[in-house]
């Protein structure tokens, strides 16, 4: 068995600056300095190759973060059948964390506020197993939060963005599970998400995601040139994707578009010769050929339209 034990104390300093109202007087910025205090303490111990597990835990008993603290747990247990390794992992998280100052204080151009915010709770759980010979992985998260805090409209129409909270818990349930296939040279890579939200004005997601990557692996000559072709596929579906605000640098619920519902494709041809890997891709070769025309990830930012890439990599001797 080998174990470690870890601890310590410390202190956070902050200083945060932005031109309020008052400094047109002064022509100065106002700086405001926050300093917080913190104990920590981890523990990770591993017996033999068959048990890692470790904690961890972080208190903010005074200062601008006082009343924060988190808390984590991860367990590996890892098994052989037939020679092959089976691992089962679980992992535990829970966070009491102060919200950010330019959450609660802004004075800009376009937006101005003074908020008093209530603490954010998070509690995680999360659950895997994987069998790596077989590119095989299932896994389960469970997350819920109390008084989240969010970015979003706060009169009618999108123009009006400003910080809200909601009050109560809002429960995240995601599935996650990739499978992928081997047939001779042909690849079938698989990665599904599955996830539900209770609150989706407050968190977002789509129901479903999927990534998948087809591609026919083989050598033109042995031990000097080798190839993949194939060809790489995201979709979700359709949801009220967060927009984006330039003046805030930040992401923002909104309920007036969905985006979703649309595959992007992209073509490529990787070559491995000798030491230099050669990169080549055609970006979301569908434009135009099916999909519901509407290419968004977020809403009102489209993505790339189709469009040639390219890339080289040497690897020199050391």
């Amino acid at each position: 068995m080998i174990g470690t034990i870890d601890g310590g104390v410390g202190f956070d300093i902050h200083t945060y600056s932005q031109f309020a109202l008052g400094d047109y007087i002064t022509g100065k910025y106002r700086r405001t300095r926050k300093t917080s205090y913190f104990a920590y303490g981890a523990i990770a111990v591993k017996i033999k190759k068959f048990v890692d597990w470790d904690a961890n835990m972080k208190v903010y008993p005074s200062g601008y973060r006082g009343g924060d603290m988190s808390l984590g747990a991860h367990l590996a247990l890892k098994g052989y059948l037939r020679g092959h390794a089976l691992i089962l992992e679980g992992r535990f998280s829970n966070e009491k964390r102060s919200p950010g100052y330019w959450q609660e204080n802004l004075f800009s151009n376009h937006y101005v506020w003074s908020n008093s915010l209530a603490k954010e709770n998070e509690t995680r759980i999360e659950a895997s197993f994987r069998v790596p010979d077989y590119a095989l992985e299932l896994a389960a998260w469970q997350g819920v939060v109390k008084n989240k805090i969010y970015y979003g409209p706060v009169g009618p129409g999108d123009s009006n963005v400003g910080v809200l909270q909601h009050d109560g818990n809002v429960s995240l349930t995601s599935l996650y599970a990739r499978k992928d296939f081997r047939i001779g040279g042909l690849h079938l890579n698989h990665r599904v998400l599955l996830q539900f939200s209770t609150v989706q004005e407050v968190v977002p997601v789509p129901l479903a995601s999927a990534y998948l990557s087809y591609f026919y692996e083989f050598n033109v000559v042995k031990n000097v040139l080798r190839l993949q072709i194939g060809l790489d596929g995201r979709y979700n579906t359709s949801y009220y994707a967060p927009s984006y605000d330039p003046a805030l640098a930040a992401f923002y619920n909104q309920r007036e578009v969905q985006v979703g519902n649309y595959p992007y494709i992209d073509a490529f041809v990787t070559a491995k010769w000798k030491r230099m890997r050669i990169f080549l891709k055609y970006q979301h070769v569908n434009l135009g050929l099916f999909g519901n025309g509407r290419y968004f990830t977020i809403a009102g930012y489209p993505l790339n339209p189709g469009m040639f890439k390219i890339g080289l990599s040497w690897g020199f001797y050391d």
